[in-house]
C-alpha cells in the first residue's frame, strides 16, 4: 500500500481487532461482519496517517450471499466510498 498523499511507503503502527478496542471503530456499512480487522498506518515520507478495516473476501461472500462477480462489485464500491 502506498501513501494517497505523496505514494511513499506505509507503516503499520497499530493493529486490532476492532471489536476489541473499547470503542466504536467499525464503519456502519460493515456492522455485520464477524470478524474485522482495525489497523492505524502512518506514511513514512509525509508522517500522513490514515485507518482500515480489512476483512477476508469469504466473509464479504458470506455476509451478503454473493457470487464472486457481485462481491467484487460490492468492494469496488466500498473502496470508492473511503
Amino acid at each position: 500500500m502506498s501513501c494517497t498523499i505523496c505514494g511513499g511507503k506505509i507503516k503499520t503502527t497499530d493493529s486490532r481487532s476492532a471489536e476489541t478496542t473499547g470503542r466504536t471503530l467499525i464503519p456502519e456499512n460493515l456492522k455485520d461482519v464477524s470478524f474485522l480487522v482495525w489497523r492505524r498506518k502512518k506514511c513514512l515520507s509525509c508522517g500522513d496517517k490514515m485507518t482500515t478495516f480489512e476483512l477476508s473476501y469469504g466473509e464479504l461472500v458470506r455476509l451478503n450471499g454473493f457470487s464472486s462477480a457481485k462481491a467484487k462489485s460490492v468492494i469496488e464500491d466500498l473502496i470508492k466510498e473511503w
